[in-house]
């Protein structure tokens, strides 16, 4: 009855577990308390129904057993967010992994010398104990397929996570010596013991795990985030540059006409001419190129236009906004634009001779948003790959603007299409009475 009671709180772990991983976290209405309250009932219900049954026949005993854990599963898959398919994926596969793992056990023990395969079968909580172990093995192995593309598991933390339970197996078969000891107080608290370790042991090491891996994405995101700060702060430097350069070309321009104006009325007139080449050329390198009025799309398109005319990149523009309409603070629209220019940018860097590097920004606003589509053209698939295939991870900093466009309840796209890369932004202007 005891190690009933421990299969029971290992089974509750190992299907909460499976739930949070393949499901997600649980609704909002439901709390810890209640999800808690809710797994205890279900393995009560179970060892109940088993007990009551155990006299029945051996086909209805098996069709009430799958009937209560199907049941039973998916009652509980309801207190999670997801679709009704993950749901019935989850109920059905934990069903079929439960009966499935009594027939590997029993598969492996009977390809045992036939006295270890006696032993082992005359033992109800050996043969029990290793169909859970075998159990926790197969879920493992799904939760790690199943999240494969979302979150990064490395070799090394697959290999400890199925590593514990694989040695439990084994370690288990290797213990028939332990079951031919003489029955007897102290020898069942010792069997009972060891094998309640056994399983406090495998979900120990699984949390322990399952933490170093948090620990782990953790230290990766905070590089990440230091790495993106300093390119934010770059970024956003080059606007504050920008703007020092057009409160000196003002200041400077009072001192150039006050000069011209000394030389006119010294009738000095040789002097003018090569005084005003000077000032044309001091001129192109501090304007922008692109003057629309506001300080982000002017500096980054201007300074990115530039850089484009220096590698024989060609740049297209498309501006027409109304400055009322640009909710976006400057701080978040250099972030957006810096980063859609730089990734275009370096895409067409890797373009060979003779293939098309074109880059065309398109910025405008309506009555509704503020829209920047900026496009480029790509380098060529390489052997093997099709336009269609191609990965549509496009430079450093997506998920920033990701970020900082759902902060402004906008909407990020970006496709392949027509041989060229597009992104898309979409900021929705001010509802009355709302605040970003």
């Amino acid at each position: 009855m005891i190690f009933d009671v421990i299969c029971m709180i290992f089974d509750a772990v190992i299907l909460t577990i499976y739930l949070h991983k393949i499901l997600g976290a649980r609704k909002e209405s439901v709390s810890a308390a209640l999800y808690v309250g809710c797994v205890c009932l279900v393995e009560i219900l179970l060892i109940f129904l088993m007990r009551y049954f155990n006299g029945q026949h051996s086909s209805f005993r098996a069709f009430v057993s799958n009937l209560a854990s199907f049941s039973t599963t998916f009652f509980l898959t309801i207190l999670h967010k997801s679709n009704i398919r993950h749901r019935l994926f989850v109920s059905i596969s934990f069903h079929v992994y439960a009966s499935m793992s009594e027939l590997i056990v029993y598969s492996i023990v009977s390809l045992l010398p036939a006295s270890m395969t006696e032993i082992l079968l005359s033992n109800d909580n050996y043969g029990l104990l290793m169909s859970k172990i075998v159990l926790f093995i197969l879920l493992n192995i799904t939760i790690l397929l199943w999240n494969r593309k979302k979150q990064h598991y490395t070799l090394q933390y697959s290999v400890l996570v199925l590593m514990m339970p694989l040695l439990s197996f084994l370690l288990l078969l290797t213990m028939t010596h332990q079951l031919t000891e003489p029955s007897g107080t102290v020898y069942d608290i010792l069997h009972l013991a060891g094998m309640s370790g056994i399983l406090a042991a495998n979900v120990l090491n699984y949390f322990l795990l399952d933490n170093v891996m948090k620990v782990t994405e953790l230290e990766q995101d905070k590089i990440q985030m230091d790495k993106q700060f300093e390119y934010q702060t770059e970024k956003y430097q080059q606007i504050s540059t920008v703007y020092r350069n057009s409160r000196r070309f003002i200041h400077d321009a009072k001192k150039h006409l006050f000069f011209i104006q000394d030389c006119m009325e010294e009738k000095n007139y040789d002097a003018v001419i090569p005084y005003l080449q000077e000032t044309v050329k001091d001129i192109e390198n501090t304007h922008n190129r692109i003057n629309t009025g506001n300080l982000v799309i002017d500096a980054f398109v201007s300074n990115h236009q530039s850089l484009a005319k220096q590698e024989n990149i060609e740049f297209f523009t498309d501006i027409q906004i109304n400055n009322e309409n640009v909710v976006i603070a400057d701080y978040d629209f250099s972030i957006i634009l810096g980063n859609l220019l730089d990734n275009s940018l370096n895409a067409c860097r890797k373009i060979l001779s003779p293939a098309p590097r074109q880059i065309a920004v398109e910025i405008f606003t309506t009555n509704m948003e503020l829209v920047v589509h900026i496009s480029n053209t790509i380098p060529a698939p390489r052997a093997g790959e099709t336009e269609g295939s191609q990965p549509l991870t496009h430079g450093f900093g997506m998920k920033n603007i990701e970020v900082i466009v759902a902060k402004y309840l906008g909407t990020y796209t970006h496709y392949l299409e027509d041989e060229r890369y597009h992104s898309i932004v979409a900021i929705p202007c001010p509802i009355q009475g709302t605040a970003y």
